[in-house]
């Protein structure tokens, strides 16, 4: 079993950090991947759907065995594969700007993607036809990695417009709790919340799909939000084809919580399963909750 322990001991080596740095400088495959903001934008202006792929994915198409809240599955992987290959003007497909240089990042995140991009990029490469311009995954990942945060208030700017006055239905894990006791979703007009399981959630993903299709109005209004691993991924794409706009924005909500902390580690947040930071630490207060409760439409194998 992978440990944390292993984590950050291949994390502080800088063994890979060198070697990914020159093959960055000896001229390196790079796809072609948006800033943050024009990432945003495209979003925003052309009422865009997205699908992100980070490093669970991209090892999960590989056959990459890991620790995770999601089991392997056969089935998953093939449907990652197909949503991978997708071109279409009303998805985005992202992936993280991390093929290139990495100094804009902190010490912990540039030893982990060198460690990545040194082992993989040749599979990675060989998943990605050329041509395409790939949204920034780190639309959702916007605080915690970087050095310099002077972009935040700007990103959080653009997710505020994206969310202005659209009624929201969230899809997450159980306890996800994207948006509770904080003001992420103010500019929004409604905040409603279906639930799935915390672990494995794409053993569910027919239901979550039928369940989106019947209680979710096909409204220009309607925005359906994801917070689910993988199975938010690839069921992005069947909610574009009946012409729901969804995003995957798993890690928004952790990532908005830290930045309002100042915190400058990944530590565990009230209320919330912080997978990243030893999970689940204390419960929201009364009042928080029973607004959260309210919120809940459904729970989908919870």
């Amino acid at each position: 079993m992978f440990l944390l322990s292993q984590l950050k001991e291949r994390c502080l080596n800088p063994y890979y950090r060198r070697k990914n740095a020159a093959n960055v400088k000896k001229g390196a495959w790079q796809p072609r991947i948006m800033t943050l903001e024009e990432t945003l934008k495209d979003i925003l202006d052309n009422h865009l759907s997205i699908s992100r792929f980070g490093d669970g994915e991209f090892k999960w198409m590989m056959g990459i065995k890991q620790q995770s809240f999601q089991n392997d599955d056969a089935k998953l992987r093939e449907l990652l594969t197909k949503t991978f290959a997708l071109r279409d003007k009303r998805l985005l497909l992202c992936i993280p700007d991390t093929f290139g240089d990495l100094s804009k990042y902190n010490a912990f995140a540039i030893n982990y993607w060198s460690y990545e991009m040194y082992k993989r990029r040749n599979m990675i490469q060989s998943l990605i036809p050329d041509g395409y311009i790939f949204g920034n995954l780190n639309i959702t990942r916007f605080y915690m990695d970087y050095l310099d945060k002077g972009h935040v208030e700007t990103i959080l700017g653009y997710w505020k417009s994206i969310f202005y006055h659209r009624n929201i239905y969230i899809v997450e894990g159980e306890f996800s709790r994207l948006g509770v006791g904080n003001d992420l979703f103010s500019t929004a007009s409604s905040v409603h919340r279906i639930l799935a399981p915390a672990k494995n959630a794409f053993s569910s993903y027919q239901k979550i799909l039928s369940f989106v299709k019947e209680n979710v109005p096909l409204e220009r209004s309607s925005l359906i939000l994801f917070a689910l691993g993988p199975t938010a991924t690839i069921m992005v794409p069947f909610l574009v084809d009946t012409g729901y706009q969804a995003l995957d924005i798993g890690h928004i909500d952790v990532e908005y919580e830290w930045y309002k902390l100042h915190a400058t580690k990944k530590i565990p947040l009230v209320g919330r399963y912080v997978n990243e930071a030893g999970g689940f630490i204390e419960e929201f207060n009364s009042d928080i909750l029973k607004k959260y409760d309210r919120e809940i439409m459904a729970k989908i194998d919870c």
